[in-house]
């Protein structure tokens, strides 16, 4: 895909940001979608007959709703209030059934309920496939591959590399590419106040 690099400016070190709203649905969650998708398709476990069912508040509906369009492959995304409503739009004109899921579970959260009904239209829907992003390797390894490897290749050594947390994927393939190539470079984990990576309960997060 190929993101740009720019340097922002501070005279006390050199600081880059890659920007990955450039892909085009605008993040970098178009990588991982990508990647699952094709590595799904060449093992055999995505045909023109599959309906692709995932849970996710924006970013990754988003882009997975977009690559399935252009593969023609149907896609049903589980959503929750927490998704934009220009993303929301988004997604129903590019698909022609999205879930949504409007009762908060036991965390106050919606992730547990969206899970639900994924597992719930596994059952109902004839020959689906599950991407689960929250597990599969293939979205670790398209970071690992295409994200970290340009960011090499732009950048050059690294000491220090601040990536977001979210649903694990980008963080993972990054670092590991990384710290294989600079072993030195330290690796930040950035999340939202609210987040369990801080140990504490799960919260609303505001980003």
């Amino acid at each position: 895909m190929g993101t740009p690099l720019i340097p922002l400016a501070d005279e006390q070190c050199d600081i880059v940001a890659k920007l990955e709203f450039c892909n085009p649905t605008g993040s970098s969650k178009d990588r991982s979608a990508l990647w699952i998708l094709e590595q799904a398709i060449g093992r055999g476990e995505i045909a023109r007959s599959t309906t692709v069912v995932e849970s996710s508040s924006g970013n990754f509906a988003l882009a997975l709703a977009f690559y399935c369009r252009m593969l023609g492959i149907s896609f049903v995304p589980v959503i929750d209030p927490n998704c934009n409503e220009a993303t929301e739009a988004q997604l129903r004109l590019l698909c022609e059934r999205v879930e949504k899921v409007a009762i908060r579970d036991g965390s106050g959260s919606y992730l547990k309920n969206r899970l639900s009904r994924v597992r719930e239209l596994l059952v109902e829907l004839d020959s689906a496939y599950w991407p689960n992003q929250y597990a599969n390797p293939d979205a670790r390894d398209a970071h690992y591959h295409f994200t970290a490897g340009e960011l090499i290749a732009q950048a050059g050594p690294l000491d220090y590399l601040f990536v977001g947390v979210g649903t694990g994927g980008t963080i993972a393939g990054l670092s590991r590419r990384i710290k294989e190539t600079y072993p030195d470079c330290v690796v930040v984990a950035v999340d939202a106040e609210g987040s369990v990576i801080f140990g504490g309960p799960p919260k609303k997060r505001r980003i």
